[in-house]
């Protein structure tokens, strides 16, 4: 059975906890030094970080961008909107959780005549932005690595679709960041794409679909099971043996080509918090990194050429 986010998370946690199990700390009463030469230590100044600065930098550009964009929306104002408030939302907790940050320089965007003709510049803008997240993502692991490889993520699907906006974006926001190990969040994620080939397969395998909705499904397949092969082969090469697969999983047989299509969607956002966690847990210099991260966009690419939403915290939330 797939692993809910929350059961992840619970799950994770749960060591966590004991480890603070019977600490206690004295609380000595200390006197305080008087005198003229006294003063208190001051703290540390917090060191600016380079990326976090970038991307900053860049989410609040196109933060302005999706915004210069409304006037000529018409009846896709509400993706817009949700476009220019999620990139807003990167900027906040980017500042808030990584700072300082100095304010973003914001050009005035120019306006545009009409959505169709301002979408082209607006996917290079932000498939430019999605390069830069993205190399950044592969130089730093943990939470910070997690949230520029998901704004990546975000940035590189609308761009795609620029001009063919996604049917909605999403307004969830992260979950609590759980540390992992590379080593668990690999087994976990092996074990998601067991499931995950299995619901495409009962998908595939329901009735005959159109060739135009067969071909991606199988071509998501097979990605699917060449990731699961990887991942299965680095966790041997860390002397841990990979989850093998249930002998079935409880997936519904669907009755129409639109219910074989809900399945695999389904599948797609069960997937992403777990390739979210493999980018957190996987180190910087290791040859998975760029695969998970990179996975986290082919998911989310998939998920919304499902219909799904796009998340405004791919891998995240």
């Amino acid at each position: 059975m797939p692993v809910s986010r929350r059961a992840l998370f619970a799950w994770l946690g749960a060591g966590a906890a004991v480890a603070l199990t019977g600490c206690s700390v004295s609380d000595p009463r200390v006197a305080e030094p008087t005198g003229a030469r006294w003063s208190p230590t001051p703290s540390p100044s917090p060191t600016q970080r380079p990326e976090v600065q970038l991307a900053v930098q860049r989410e609040a550009e196109l933060a302005a961008r999706a915004g210069a964009l409304l006037p000529v929306a018409g009846d896709r104002a509400d993706v817009v909107t949700a476009a220019r408030d999620a990139h807003q939302a990167h900027v906040d907790l980017l500042s808030d959780g990584f700072g300082p940050v100095d304010p973003p320089v914001i050009p005035t965007p120019a306006p545009a005549e009409d959505l169709a003709g301002a979408a082209a510049d607006w996917g290079e803008q932000l498939t430019a932005a999605a390069a830069e997240h993205r190399s950044q993502a592969l130089l730093v692991s943990g939470r910070l690595g997690l949230v520029l490889a998901s704004c990546a993520s975000f940035a590189t699907v609308l761009g795609r679709r620029a001009a063919a906006l996604p049917a909605a974006i999403g307004t969830a926001e992260p979950d609590e960041f759980v540390p992992i190990s590379d080593t668990d969040a690999l087994t976990l994620l092996t074990g998601q794409l067991h499931a995950a080939r299995y619901a495409y397969h009962t998908a595939l395998g329901a009735f005959q679909l159109s060739d135009d909705r067969r071909d991606p499904l199988e071509q998501r397949v097979a990605a699917l099971t060449a990731l699961r092969d990887r991942l299965s082969t680095a966790l041997v090469d860390r002397g841990v043996a990979p989850p093998p697969a249930e002998p079935a999983y409880d997936v519904p047989r669907p009755a129409d080509q639109a219910a074989a299509i809900s399945i695999t969607r389904g599948v797609e956002e069960r997937l992403l918090p777990f390739v979210g966690a493999a980018v957190a847990g996987v180190a910087t210099g290791d040859d998975l990194r760029a695969v998970v991260v990179d996975e986290v966009t082919a998911t989310t690419a998939r998920l919304v050429a499902t219909g799904g939403a796009l998340p405004r915290w791919p891998g995240l939330a």
